[in-house]
């Protein structure tokens, strides 16, 4: 199954749905490896004192590393409507124009964010969070697999899932890249020291690169 990136609805949905959205996708965050995962390989890194989350949507990962690690974050999104609900200090930005200076971060991470971009895109952002982190990139995306296609219509039954998160995911899924994929790309955008594994059970991708 072969890359296909479409437009997500969760994108034009009025501002009212979509932050519903983005609270659910919160949930499916903590309790379905999201969170998890993206605890795990930053604690490779002790002593990170902060840390830029790209795409970072209503700023989950903000609060979650503020409860676990008390790490100073800070989320950025295109869309300030997604910001809403972010704790500060937040910036509404372009991720394919981060506007900061080299090493002005311990660690640059992002979440399910890989898969809204071309392979020229995710080459360009990748050299830029390795400009920006001082010490790593941390990426969590999903793994292309029919298991994580299928994963919203399979649990929909008993959680009852929005229509669009449902849709959303199969779209994301189909976007998504294996870790070939990943290690090919990091490789031709001139980046060194890349790691790529998979996280199961959670069909997630973690894409490390350290500095």
């Amino acid at each position: 199954m072969s890359r296909i990136i479409e437009p997500e609805i969760l994108d034009d949905a009025p501002d009212e749905l979509a932050s519903s959205i983005l609270a659910e996708l919160e949930f499916i965050n903590r309790w379905f490896g999201g969170e998890r995962v993206l605890h795990s390989e930053l604690d490779r890194f002790p002593g990170i004192h902060s840390i830029l989350d790209v795409a970072a949507g209503n700023g989950w990962a903000a609060r979650s590393l503020q409860r676990r690690f008390g790490m100073h974050t800070v989320s950025l999104d295109r869309l300030p409507r997604n910001l809403a609900h972010a704790p500060h200090p937040k910036i509404a930005a372009d991720a394919r124009s981060l506007p900061f200076t080299d090493d002005s971060f311990d660690v640059v991470i992002s979440s399910l964010f890989l898969h809204h971009l071309t392979d020229e895109e995710l080459g360009i952002l990748l050299a830029s969070c390795g400009r920006i982190a001082r010490r790593a990139v941390v990426c969590v995306d999903l793994d292309r697999s029919w298991m994580t296609a299928h994963f919203f219509t399979l649990t929909s039954p008993f959680f009852r899932w929005h229509p669009i998160t449902v849709a959303d995911g199969f779209t994301s899924v189909r976007a998504a890249f294996t870790p070939a994929e990943l290690v090919s790309l990091a490789a031709r955008a001139g980046l060194a020291s890349v790691q790529v594994r998979n996280a199961w059970p959670w069909q997630r991708l973690v894409l490390t690169i350290i500095k």
